[in-house]
């Protein structure tokens, strides 16, 4: 895996969420990572995005803080998305209870994605930090 860094911003809007994505894959890519580790990320980061946008950034003119890296010492590619919400207790995050519902399954998935996934409020906003190895895949 390559060493690689990006750090960016988006509006808090749906629309801005693809070309987030679109990067973020990039980055993936240029860092070397395995296209099936690929895919996985990019529907992880999905959910990361879309629970940052209509539920973390609740204010008008909010943004949305990403920051990927790619690092060959660990084997790893990992992208943070922090919003400006406050926060959220992940053990209590609501879940699907049944096949019909619609919503609650974001945390699950991003969960059964990638290698390692991370929950916290730091302060000024919510940081979920995706990781995924490059090795694994």
């Amino acid at each position: 895996m390559n060493d690689y860094r990006d750090q960016f911003q988006i509006a808090a809007i749906r629309g801005e969420a693809p070309k987030a994505r679109a990067r973020i894959r990039d980055g993936a890519v240029s860092a070397g990572l395995p296209m099936n580790a690929i895919l996985d990320l990019e529907v992880a980061v999905g959910e990361a995005l879309s629970n940052a946008i209509l539920y973390g950034s609740q204010d008008g003119g909010s943004r949305v803080d990403i920051c990927c890296e790619g690092s060959m010492r660990n084997d790893s590619f990992i992208v943070e998305i922090v919003d400006t919400g406050a926060g959220f207790d992940p053990g209590t995050a609501r879940t699907a209870t049944s096949y019909d519902d619609v919503g609650g399954r974001g945390i699950s998935i991003m969960r059964a994605l990638v290698d390692a996934l991370r929950i916290y409020h730091n302060g000024s906003g919510t940081v979920v930090e995706l990781v995924m190895k490059g090795a694994k895949h």
